[in-house]
Protein backbone atom coordinates (compact mmCIF):
# COMPACT_ATOMS: atom_id res chain seq x y z
CA UNK A 1 0.00 0.00 0.00
CA UNK A 2 3.02 2.17 1.11
CA UNK A 3 4.48 1.62 -2.44
CA UNK A 4 1.38 2.36 -4.32
CA UNK A 5 0.57 5.83 -2.47
CA UNK A 6 4.84 6.49 -3.17
CA UNK A 7 4.04 5.66 -7.45
CA UNK A 8 0.75 7.88 -6.94
CA UNK A 9 2.31 10.73 -5.45
CA UNK A 10 5.51 10.43 -7.32
CA UNK A 11 3.20 9.96 -11.24
CA UNK A 12 1.33 12.92 -9.87
CA UNK A 13 4.32 15.54 -9.64
CA UNK A 14 6.13 13.92 -12.84
CA UNK A 15 2.27 14.36 -14.72
CA UNK A 16 3.36 18.42 -14.29
CA UNK A 17 1.67 20.62 -11.83
CA UNK A 18 -1.80 21.07 -13.76
CA UNK A 19 -5.16 21.61 -11.96
CA UNK A 20 -6.14 18.25 -11.76
CA UNK A 21 -2.83 16.41 -10.71
CA UNK A 22 -2.57 18.91 -7.76
CA UNK A 23 -6.27 18.53 -6.77
CA UNK A 24 -6.04 14.51 -7.44
CA UNK A 25 -3.02 14.32 -4.95
CA UNK A 26 -5.18 17.06 -2.21
CA UNK A 27 -7.61 14.19 -2.44
CA UNK A 28 -5.56 11.53 -1.97
CA UNK A 29 -3.15 12.52 0.90
CA UNK A 30 -6.26 13.89 2.42
CA UNK A 31 -7.37 10.13 3.24
CA UNK A 32 -4.48 8.70 4.07
CA UNK A 33 -2.12 9.58 6.92
CA UNK A 34 0.90 7.52 8.05
CA UNK A 35 0.51 6.14 11.59
CA UNK A 36 3.51 4.52 13.54
CA UNK A 37 4.86 1.48 10.88
CA UNK A 38 1.20 1.27 9.49
CA UNK A 39 -0.66 3.16 7.24
CA UNK A 40 -4.20 4.10 8.55
CA UNK A 41 -7.44 5.52 6.21
CA UNK A 42 -9.24 8.49 7.67
CA UNK A 43 -13.10 7.89 6.93
CA UNK A 44 -13.26 11.49 7.28
CA UNK A 45 -12.49 14.76 5.48
CA UNK A 46 -11.25 17.13 7.61
CA UNK A 47 -8.15 19.74 7.09
CA UNK A 48 -5.39 17.64 9.76
CA UNK A 49 -3.35 15.28 9.60
CA UNK A 50 -1.71 12.82 11.71
CA UNK A 51 1.63 12.80 12.33
CA UNK A 52 4.47 10.85 14.80
CA UNK A 53 6.01 12.72 17.34
CA UNK A 54 9.07 12.11 19.42
CA UNK A 55 7.25 12.18 23.32
CA UNK A 56 3.68 12.35 22.15
CA UNK A 57 2.97 9.83 19.56
CA UNK A 58 0.37 9.82 16.85
CA UNK A 59 -0.63 13.89 17.02
CA UNK A 60 -3.49 15.94 15.10
CA UNK A 61 -1.95 18.77 13.22
CA UNK A 62 -3.19 21.06 10.68
CA UNK A 63 -2.63 20.55 7.09
CA UNK A 64 0.58 22.98 7.60
CA UNK A 65 2.17 20.52 10.19
CA UNK A 66 0.93 23.03 13.24
CA UNK A 67 0.00 20.94 16.19
CA UNK A 68 -3.85 20.91 17.30
CA UNK A 69 -4.78 21.32 21.06
CA UNK A 70 -8.57 20.99 22.92
CA UNK A 71 -9.26 23.28 25.92
CA UNK A 72 -10.59 21.94 29.07
CA UNK A 73 -14.20 23.69 29.56
CA UNK A 74 -14.67 23.82 25.97
CA UNK A 75 -18.22 21.59 25.03
CA UNK A 76 -19.10 20.46 21.39
CA UNK A 77 -21.79 23.17 21.19
CA UNK A 78 -19.69 26.15 22.40
CA UNK A 79 -15.99 27.07 22.64
CA UNK A 80 -14.36 29.28 25.45
CA UNK A 81 -11.77 30.24 23.72
CA UNK A 82 -12.30 34.18 22.38
CA UNK A 83 -10.70 37.65 22.26
CA UNK A 84 -7.06 37.39 23.70
CA UNK A 85 -7.26 33.46 24.05
CA UNK A 86 -8.20 33.25 20.58
CA UNK A 87 -5.36 35.28 19.16
CA UNK A 88 -2.67 33.04 20.82
CA UNK A 89 -4.94 30.15 20.87
CA UNK A 90 -6.61 30.19 16.47
CA UNK A 91 -9.61 28.04 16.25
CA UNK A 92 -9.22 25.57 13.08
CA UNK A 93 -12.29 26.78 11.03
CA UNK A 94 -13.62 25.73 7.74
CA UNK A 95 -15.79 27.27 5.69
CA UNK A 96 -18.50 25.15 5.28
CA UNK A 97 -20.04 22.39 7.37
CA UNK A 98 -19.80 19.91 4.20
CA UNK A 99 -15.94 20.58 4.66
CA UNK A 100 -15.61 17.95 7.35
CA UNK A 101 -17.36 14.10 8.26
CA UNK A 102 -16.39 11.00 10.46
CA UNK A 103 -14.99 11.81 13.89
CA UNK A 104 -14.98 15.51 13.12
CA UNK A 105 -17.88 18.58 12.71
CA UNK A 106 -18.09 22.14 13.42
CA UNK A 107 -19.23 24.23 15.71
CA UNK A 108 -20.54 28.02 14.98
CA UNK A 109 -18.40 30.66 17.13
CA UNK A 110 -20.10 33.97 17.94
CA UNK A 111 -18.51 35.64 15.03
CA UNK A 112 -20.40 33.33 12.91
CA UNK A 113 -17.29 31.11 11.91
CA UNK A 114 -17.53 27.27 11.70
CA UNK A 115 -15.29 25.92 14.13
CA UNK A 116 -13.82 22.21 13.67
CA UNK A 117 -14.49 19.47 16.51
CA UNK A 118 -13.51 16.07 16.78
CA UNK A 119 -15.24 13.93 18.70
CA UNK A 120 -17.13 16.91 19.69
CA UNK A 121 -14.01 18.94 21.02
CA UNK A 122 -13.51 22.62 19.33
CA UNK A 123 -9.76 22.38 17.69
CA UNK A 124 -7.16 25.18 18.16
CA UNK A 125 -3.73 25.67 16.82
CA UNK A 126 -1.15 27.61 19.29
CA UNK A 127 0.86 30.52 17.67
CA UNK A 128 4.32 29.78 19.19
CA UNK A 129 4.27 26.13 17.78
CA UNK A 130 6.30 25.26 15.40
CA UNK A 131 5.54 22.60 11.63
CA UNK A 132 5.57 19.53 14.05
CA UNK A 133 6.72 20.87 17.46
CA UNK A 134 4.47 20.95 20.41
CA UNK A 135 4.52 23.85 22.82
CA UNK A 136 1.35 24.28 24.61
CA UNK A 137 0.43 20.95 25.73
CA UNK A 138 -0.44 21.60 29.01
CA UNK A 139 -0.54 25.47 29.20
CA UNK A 140 -1.72 26.96 32.36
CA UNK A 141 -3.21 23.56 33.18
CA UNK A 142 -5.93 23.64 30.67
CA UNK A 143 -4.94 22.93 26.66
CA UNK A 144 -3.89 19.54 25.57
CA UNK A 145 -2.36 18.64 22.72
CA UNK A 146 -4.90 16.18 20.67
CA UNK A 147 -3.39 12.14 20.44
CA UNK A 148 -4.85 10.30 18.06
CA UNK A 149 -5.05 6.42 19.16
CA UNK A 150 -4.81 3.17 17.29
Amino acid sequence: MKYLLLVLISSIFLSGCNSDSTELMSQTLDFVFPKTNKEVIINSKAPVDVVLLPDYGNVLVTKTGKPLYVKSGDTSSVSTCYDDCSIAWPPLTVEFEGDVSGDYGVLTRNDGTLQVTRLGMPLYSYVPDKIRIVTGDGYKGIWSVVIVEE
